[in-house]
C-alpha cells in the first residue's frame, strides 16, 4: 500500500531499527513536518553518541550564526575525548543553497569522514528535499541516511495519546482521542502540550469532552475544517457565522483563505480519486492528509458536488486571494463575499 510506504518511510524505519541496535552511520539528514519526532530523535542520537562527562567537548553544533567551514573541518577531525564518538550537528544550514565554492569545500570535508564522527543535518522546513541536481555535492551526501519525520496516521497517534495519558494517570475514550487529534491538527507537538494542559486542568481520572472543549484551542486548520464541513453540508449560513467568528478574533483573512483553498483542493482531489475507484488512502499520499477521519469526511463531502462545482470553488478562492493582495483594504468583506459566492456556486 503506497500510504504505508510513505508514512513508514524507509529512512525512518531504518533509523529506528539502527538506534535500537546501537549502530550508527557517519551521516544523517533529518527533515519532515513532525517536530516532536524530529526533536525527540535528535536528543536520542546525541544521548547514544556523546552523553557522558565530556559531552560538551564531543558535541559540535553549527547554525547560520556560527557557520564557518574551517571550524566545521576542525570539528569533523577532532578526536573524541573520553568517548568513542563525536557528533557534529548542522542545523538549518542547507548545503545545496551555498555558493559553488562552499559546496565544493563542504563536499571535501564530508567525503572521507573519520570512523568516530557522525554528522547530522537538521532541516526545519517541512517540505525540505535534497537538490540532487547539485551532482558533485549530492555524490557525497547521498550516503547520508535521509530520515523524514512525517505526520503519523490516526491509529498510531491514538496509541501514542493513550500512553501519554497513562503517564499522567489519565484516560480518555477512543472517540474523544480521535476528536482531540483532529482539533490539534494531528501534530504530536500540539498533542503533547494539550495532554499536559488537560492533566493539570482536571483532577478526575477520566477526561471528558467538556474538559477538551474548555482547555484545548483548535488549530486554524481544524476551525477551517468546520467551515468547509458546513460548505460540504451546504450549511452556508453556518459557514458564514464561523468565518465571522474567526475574523472577529483577528485571524488574517489571506491566511484564512489559504486554508479554505487548501481544503477545497483536497475536496477536488477526493472527487477525482473516487471517480477513478480510489479510496481515502490515496488521498493521504496525494495531499498529505494523515488523519483517517478527515480523509473519510472529505470523500463523503466530495460526493455531494460535481467536479465542475469544486473546480469553480477553487477558482473563487484563488480570485479572492488575488483581490485581497491587490486591493488596499476590505479583506474581511472579500472573505464574506467568497462564502456567499461558494453558496451560489455549490448549491444544486
Amino acid at each position: 500500500m503506497a500510504y504505508r510506504k510513505n508514512q513508514e518511510n524507509d529512512g525512518y524505519r531504518v533509523f529506528r531499527s539502527e538506534l535500537r541496535a546501537g549502530t550508527f552511520r557517519r551521516m544523517y539528514m533529518f527533515c519532515g513536518e513532525e517536530d516532536y519526532l524530529r526533536e525527540n530523535y535528535r536528543r536520542e542520537l546525541r544521548k547514544h553518541l556523546v552523553s557522558g562527562p565530556a559531552e560538551d567537548f564531543n558535541y559540535h553544533r553549527f547554525t547560520e550564526e556560527n557557520w564557518d567551514l574551517e571550524a566545521l573541518s576542525e570539528a569533523v577531525e577532532a578526536i573524541p575525548m573520553m568517548s568513542e564518538a563525536s557528533l557534529v550537528e548542522i542545523v538549518d544550514v542547507d548545503p545545496f543553497k551555498r555558493n559553488e565554492e562552499e559546496r565544493t569545500r563542504i563536499g571535501e570535508i564530508l567525503s572521507e569522514l573519520p570512523e568516530y564522527v557522525t554528522v547530522l543535518f537538521v532541516f526545519y522546513a517541512p517540505d525540505w528535499k535534497p537538490d540532487k541536481r547539485m551532482t558533485k555535492l549530492w555524490g557525497v551526501l547521498k550516503d547520508a541516511l535521509l530520515v523524514s519525520f512525517d505526520r503519523q496516521p490516526e491509529a498510531v497517534l491514538t496509541d501514542w495519546v493513550r500512553r501519554h495519558l497513562a503517564a499522567e494517570n489519565k484516560t480518555m475514550p477512543d472517540d474523544l482521542i480521535r476528536y482531540l487529534i483532529a482539533i490539534t491538527g494531528a501534530s504530536m507537538t500540539s498533542l503533547d502540550q494539550e495532554i499536559k494542559k488537560l492533566a493539570s486542568y482536571t483532577d478526575q481520572h477520566r477526561i471528558t469532552k467538556h474538559d477538551v472543549d474548555t482547555v484545548v484551542i483548535p488549530v486554524l486548520d481544524a476551525r477551517v475544517s468546520d467551515i468547509t464541513a458546513d460548505i460540504g453540508n451546504r450549511d452556508f449560513d453556518g459557514a458564514l457565522r464561523k468565518l465571522r467568528d474567526l475574523l472577529r478574533q483577528d485571524t488574517e483573512p489571506i491566511y484564512l483563505n489559504g486554508a479554505i483553498g487548501r481544503q477545497l483542493r483536497q475536496l477536488y482531489a477526493a472527487k477525482v480519486l473516487s471517480e477513478h475507484g480510489k479510496g481515502s488512502y490515496s488521498l493521504r499520499d496525494l495531499c498529505g492528509v494523515w488523519n483517517d477521519r478527515a480523509c473519510q469526511t472529505l470523500f463523503r463531502q466530495a460526493g455531494r458536488f460535481t467536479r465542475e462545482q469544486l473546480r469553480q470553488a477553487i477558482l473563487l478562492s484563488a480570485r479572492a486571494d488575488y483581490a485581497m493582495k491587490t486591493s488596499g483594504g476590505g479583506r474581511e468583506e472579500v472573505m464574506e463575499d467568497l462564502v456567499l459566492q461558494l453558496a451560489k456556486e455549490m448549491t444544486p
